[in-house]
């Protein structure tokens, strides 16, 4: 990729955040499915290429530098002070720490692929072959939460609220022969373990705001592009 195209790329975003209102005192936003986020009014972003990702720091005055790459890195959130990240190349994850310029391993899976990682209070949440984690950095501890196998899930709370991966139904709609599984919603207690159904029926592209989880429920599904869709429903919690 060309300087000239970078640097375009790179007002592109700046400009992207102002607009969503990112300022020094903000936290994360995120724009087309990738992160960014300002700590102490410099702006760091996560740049997608044909290479990899890219994590972009551009300071308040001075030049935008490449702290670091990888086949994937996504997740950056603020935690203790600074920031951290989930990077995977070849299957291998890590948890990075960015403070300033420095980048560190904050807690490296070896030959294990991690995904969809989080913040829960001083602890970190991710999900490893299907089950969910906790992640104490301090102690460089992990424990397990559940048996229950998990596409996806988000938090609120106390509480994940996850896509299942074992209670899943098959769905097809007028229109098209294609068919998708889709796995129920779930809540887990992250206290006490708990496990509770909450839809039966298959949803995908969960996502929770303000005390509700919005998702595409594929027992509404229809037909488009030869595939299966399902309608965007909000489910109060």
């Amino acid at each position: 990729m060309q300087r000239k195209t970078i640097i375009a790329l790179i007002a592109i975003l700046i400009l992207a955040a102002s607009m969503l209102c990112v300022s020094a005192g903000a936290e994360t936003a995120a724009q087309n499915g990738y992160d960014a986020a300002v700590r102490n009014g410099d702006l760091y972003f996560i740049l997608p290429g044909a290479a990899g990702d890219a994590l972009v720091y551009v300071p308040q005055n001075g030049q935008a530098a490449v702290l670091t790459r990888a086949g994937e890195i996504s997740d950056l959130t603020p935690y203790n002070g600074d920031l951290i990240c989930l990077v995977t190349t070849n299957d291998e994850s890590a948890i990075l720490r960015i403070s300033g310029t420095q980048v560190s391993t904050l807690y490296p899976f070896g030959t294990e692929r991690a995904d969809d990682l989080m913040v829960h209070g001083n602890q970190l949440l991710v999900r490893s072959d299907h089950l969910l984690y906790t992640i104490d950095p301090s102690n460089n501890v992990r424990m397990k939460l559940s048996g229950a196998q998990m596409d996806q899930y988000v938090v609120e709370g106390d509480n994940a609220y996850y896509i299942a991966a074992a209670d899943q139904i098959q769905y097809g709609a007028e229109g098209t022969d294609a068919t998708v599984q889709a796995g129920c919603i779930y809540r887990l207690n992250l206290q006490t373990g708990e496990n509770t159904l909450l839809l039966k029926s298959g949803a995908q592209d969960l996502n929770v705001l303000s005390g509700n989880l919005y998702f595409h429920n594929m027992a509404d599904a229809y037909a488009a592009d030869d595939a299966v869709r399902g309608h965007i429903y909000r489910f109060a919690i």
